[in-house]
């Protein structure tokens, strides 16, 4: 570890290390040690206050893209993902360069680069690095990746080499927990070339294999001897000398200590090894998920004793204790164990499959639109309890398990009570609450499943499934890689998808990138959508009217944002038409869409000068949304606090300055809430209110309002 740390530490004066190499890239093969090393050197290095800048740790195996990295590196370094907006690159360099001037260096230790630097992203991430490493001379970087990233004239590479005889003996010992074992395996090591130094030569000293080895020997009925034979006998198969030391011979020995541990699972335990190459976010387990999830339909009732008893005991699989609650954990695999399991999955003939559609019976202050809205669509089912398909069907039945739950969970973000469940509305913001807890720990897992569907190329599947994620992203901030997503949905439903969901995934593109700043792209995608949805209105008006106004709705917020407001208002008024007429039939379903609407429209007659008109609008909407409020909190009380919030904009600017100021406080009261469980999601709303309070109401000691507006401020500036 020593000359790994002189490559990395920072030079003792600012100024004397220029020129010099600063990423240090632990390379070799997957299992070998490189993460932990990582972690020993960096906890060295925070001990001896090496990096007064501070250490800044990101796992990067579950990354899907540059930009959704590039959008958490952010995130490390201080910019929350609501602020990040633009060109990303450039807001990293400014956010570098002023945080870390040449006398507080930092580290930045980046796990498991693998996929981001392979081949097809490997020119997107060195340029981030690049654009890092440029920005200040005060940052280094500690990376890990099975081969060097690429950037020679910033890095250094150290390649993780095999542990020595001494070293791999006292690593197999520790992995043994059997007594007996233990003796047997000292005894031989006394000997020259006894058993247990030939074994350690068989696993090519790699940890991975020598955790895998000494579980074998604890197996029942299993000795020293008989395990060296079996070893040697499946290396004689792929290696014609089974004691070579070079790296390829290494890495099949590796491939065999896993094939060993595979062999000797139960049939159970082989098909449940396979399926868990479908959950790379492992099994998260403990009462609340086990209770929310029902793993037991997708991987079999006794999937936890199978887990224990052969997979975790034979260290194909480890378990990871969360920390959040007592009881909870994860069940995961190594990244190259992940290859492994994949590798029999797809051997056992499972494949991706199309499934058929589910079916169920500025001037005056800041004013907030009601937000962009997605045109209601038919909905998924609920999760249900029944078993999954067969052995052959398991990989349709894994993809109907996800959209099953992100369907319920989507319902409970939503504020949609399931009918048995019966809560008090004060309890609405704990379902909320429990369902982002759902989808945050199951990420890797149901994107798995998208991923799966944009490869089979099922547009309706894939449609349906991210419409039960937009609101989840849009909560925890992942704007970037909801981009990312829905641009992936729309080119693969371009290629031979329905019209309908076209125009569906063009909507939510448009929202997430006006959410981005990108308003004229969000404009080309709503113009798309709304003519491919008043064609098929024309056909069928029942069906895709609703679509039309939520197209137009949202087309009116960007054109008001481009200064277009006559057109804005024309695209808000015909959208308000269709809205009170379906209303005047099904009023439930659309006065909902009628209250958002009018707050739009109010935002565009404010802006034409038109200020009684507006506040017509905004006193209508806020009726609608106080009433659904009262039956829905969790859903509907931070629309409330936007109108709140453009009403008073429009009493102040009429000179009803007491009005508006109550109409800021109560917005205030009621968005707090929400900002404080999801900054994320409303904290630049909140800033906005707090901003039009104070630019209305006079500063005193006793305001609350005023005391956090400076507290926020004091913040804003120590960053």
């Amino acid at each position: 570890m020593a000359a790994s740390l002189g490559a990395l530490l920072p030079p003792r004066r600012p100024g004397l290390g220029e020129g010099e190499r600063r990423i240090v890239t632990l390379t070799r093969e997957g299992g070998i040690g490189k993460t932990a090393l990582a972690l020993e050197m960096a906890d060295w290095c925070e001990e001896r206050a090496a990096f007064p800048g501070g250490i800044f740790e990101l796992a990067c195996e579950h990354f899907r893209s540059v930009p959704e990295w590039l959008s958490q590196l952010l995130d490390r370094f201080g910019v929350p993902l609501q602020e990040q907006r633009g060109d990303l690159l450039e807001l990293l360099a400014g956010r570098l360069a002023a945080s870390f001037p040449p006398e507080r260096p930092a580290l930045l230790l980046l796990d498991n680069l693998d996929d981001l630097f392979g081949r097809d992203l490997r020119r997107d991430a060195a340029a981030v690095l690049e654009t890092a490493l440029t920005a200040t001379p005060a940052l280094r970087v500690l990376a890990t990746c099975r081969w060097p990233l690429g950037l020679a004239d910033h890095e250094t590479e150290v390649e993780i080499k095999p542990l020595d005889e001494a070293e791999a003996c006292n690593v197999f010992l520790s992995h043994l927990t059997s007594p007996t074992c233990k003796r047997e395996f000292q005894r031989s090591w006394g000997q020259e070339n006894g058993l247990s130094r030939q074994l350690i030569a068989l696993s090519g000293r790699h940890p991975q294999s020598l955790r895998l080895l000494a579980r074998q020997l604890e197996r029942p009925g299993m000795t020293l001897k008989r395990l060296v034979e079996e070893a040697r006998a499946d290396l004689l198969k792929v290696l014609v000398d089974p004691l070579a030391d070079d790296e390829a011979s290494r890495l099949e020995k590796v491939k065999v200590s896993c094939g060993l541990s595979y062999r000797h699972l139960s049939e159970a335990g082989k098909l449940l090894f396979a399926q868990l190459s479908r959950l790379p976010g492992g099994v998260w387990c403990g009462k609340l998920p086990e209770h929310y999830l029902g793993w037991a339909v997708l991987l079999g009732e006794n999937w936890r004793a199978v887990l224990e008893q052969e997979l975790e005991h034979y260290a194909l699989v480890h378990y990871e204790p969360s920390g959040e609650a007592e009881g909870e954990g994860r069940f995961a695999m190594l990244p190259s164990m992940l290859e492994f399991a994949g590798e029999k999955y797809r051997a056992a003939g499972h494949i991706s499959v199309h499934l058929p559609p589910l079916k169920k019976g500025g001037r005056g202050g800041f004013r907030m639109g009601a937000g962009a809205k997605i045109p209601p669509h038919p909905p998924l089912p609920k999760g249900g309890t029944e078993r999954l398909p067969g052995h052959k069907d398991w990989e349709a039945g894994w993809l109907t398990f996800w959209r099953q739950r992100l369907d319920a969970w989507d319902e409970w973000i939503k504020g949609r009570v399931p009918e048995d469940m019966a809560l008090a509305p004060e309890f609405h913001h704990r379902l909320v609450v429990l369902a982002c807890r759902l989808f945050e720990q199951t990420q890797a897992n149901w994107l798995a499943a998208f991923d799966a569907l944009a490869t089979g190329r099922d547009g309706s599947a894939l449609r349906g499934l991210l419409l039960r994620m937009v609101k989840f992203l849009q909560l925890s901030g992942q704007r970037v890689l909801e981009r990312e997503l829905t641009e992936r949905a729309v080119t693969t439903i371009r290629q031979g998808g329905a019209e309908a969901d076209l125009a569906l995934c063009l909507i939510i593109l448009g929202i997430v990138l006006r959410d981005l700043g990108e308003r004229e792209a969000a404009r080309a995608a709503y113009e798309e959508a709304l003519g491919i949805y008043r064609r098929l209105a024309g056909q069928h008006p029942a069906a895709y009217e609703p679509a039309v106004a939520a197209t137009l709705n949202n087309l009116g917020i960007v054109l008001g944002d481009l200064g277009e407001r006559e057109a804005a208002r024309a695209a808000c008024e015909e959208a308000l038409g269709i809205y009170r007429r379906l209303a005047g039939q099904h009023p439930a379903a659309y006065e909902p869409y009628v209250a958002m609407t009018l707050n739009n429209l109010g935002i565009v007659l404010g802006d034409l000068g038109e200020r009684e008109a507006a506040r017509a609008a905004y006193e209508e909407a806020l009726a609608i949304r106080r009433r659904l409020a009262g039956q829905h909190p969790a859903a509907y009380e931070p629309d409330v606090a936007m109108t709140l919030n453009n009403l008073g904009i429009v009493l102040r600017a009429l000179g009803e300055r007491e009005a508006a100021r109550a109409a800021y406080e109560e917005a205030l009261r009621l968005y707090r809430p929400f900002f404080e469980r999801w900054p994320q999601a409303f904290g630049e709303n909140f800033f906005i209110f707090l901003r039009n309070y104070t630019n209305l109401v006079e500063e005193t000691e006793q305001d609350p309002w005023w005391q956090l507006w400076r507290e926020w401020q004091t913040r804003e500036q120590d960053e």
